[in-house]
């Protein structure tokens, strides 16, 4: 005995329905979740994004780099890897600290409001590093600071 047209049709639209839901459900389950983005933190006129302590992040902060003009690396012994914790202390021309943060891995991209010269203080292991550059125009501060495993600054 064959079903009505009308029923056959809504069993037809129903099985439809659980079968896409079936699918997207299997393909959301294969799928890797989306990473986190980077959290952007602020002090004052100053945004700042700090991290890079897996593959994922590390590719954001490639992308990143052309929107912060102050980008800085930190290492221990020459790796990157695992180096997170450095308590940075950013100082202006007239000597005012202007951004003061603990990074969350071995990268710290910063924004200022405006060029000039800036001090870096970078502490790591108790050990402790500044550079002091000019940022002019267009370019990008790109700094590392290379921390030994032995308290000798590299």
């Amino acid at each position: 005995m064959a079903l009505p047209p009308k029923l056959r049709l809504r069993d037809a639209s129903v099985a439809i329905r659980v079968g896409l839901a079936i699918a997207s459900f299997a393909w959301s389950a294969a799928t890797p979740a989306q990473a986190d983005e980077l959290k952007v933190s602020r002090q004052g006129d100053y945004s700042y994004v700090s991290g890079g302590l897996n593959d994922e992040e590390q590719r954001q902060f490639e992308q990143l780099a052309p929107r912060y003009l102050i980008q800085l690396v930190f290492k221990r012994n020459g790796d990157k890897a695992e180096v997170s914790g450095v308590k940075v202390r950013i100082k202006n021309t007239a000597g005012d600290l202007v951004l003061e943060t603990a990074t969350l891995g071995p990268y710290l991209y910063v924004n200022p409001p405006s060029g000039g010269r800036f001090t870096i203080e970078a502490e790591f292991m108790q050990q402790t590093q500044a550079k002091t550059r000019d940022l002019v125009g267009r370019r990008y501060l790109h700094l590392e600071f290379d921390f030994a495993a032995d308290g000798e600054a590299r």
